[in-house]
């Protein structure tokens, strides 16, 4: 019986340790961020246009984003790599955030979310899609 209880035991831990984790994310490089990228995301229900430019120089990133509709040009973002090996790229003014979040695919496309925040507050989250329209070389 012992013998018993202490094989489910180690089928069960087996179990676990093998199904129940992610596996861990390949690391980002900044190559696979840079470049001009063209999309469109949500808000309030309607698709928003925008470009942007995602920049290394001495493998430091930064970003400027054009968004037409909202008369939005050359706005400067930073730009950075997280522990979850995700590419976030995001502007802070007085009052208000926006902020892009993804993980650039091999295949030239990205697709997250944008979190837009007022007086530090949470207004909204939403989607993008993107799709890499032109290379950067690192510098």
């Amino acid at each position: 019986m012992k013998k018993y209880i202490i094989t489910l035991f180690l089928l069960a831990t087996l179990n676990v340790l093998s199904f129940g984790q992610c596996p861990k994310p390949d690391p980002l490089s900044i190559n696979s961020t840079t470049g001009v990228w063209e999309g469109v995301y949500t808000q309030n229900g309607e698709f928003i246009n925008f470009t942007m430019q995602v920049e290394a120089k001495r493998k430091r990133l930064s970003a400027r984003v054009d968004i037409p509709e909202m008369k939005v040009k050359n706005i400067s973002y930073k730009a950075r790599i997280c522990r979850g090996q995700e590419l976030h790229v995001e502007n802070n003014s007085i009052d208000s955030s926006i902020e892009f979040i993804t993980r650039p695919k091999e295949n030239g496309t990205m697709s997250g979310r944008v979190i837009f925040k007022q007086n530090g507050q949470g207004t909204g989250h939403e989607v993008f899609t993107a799709k890499r329209t032109a290379l950067i070389a690192s510098k």
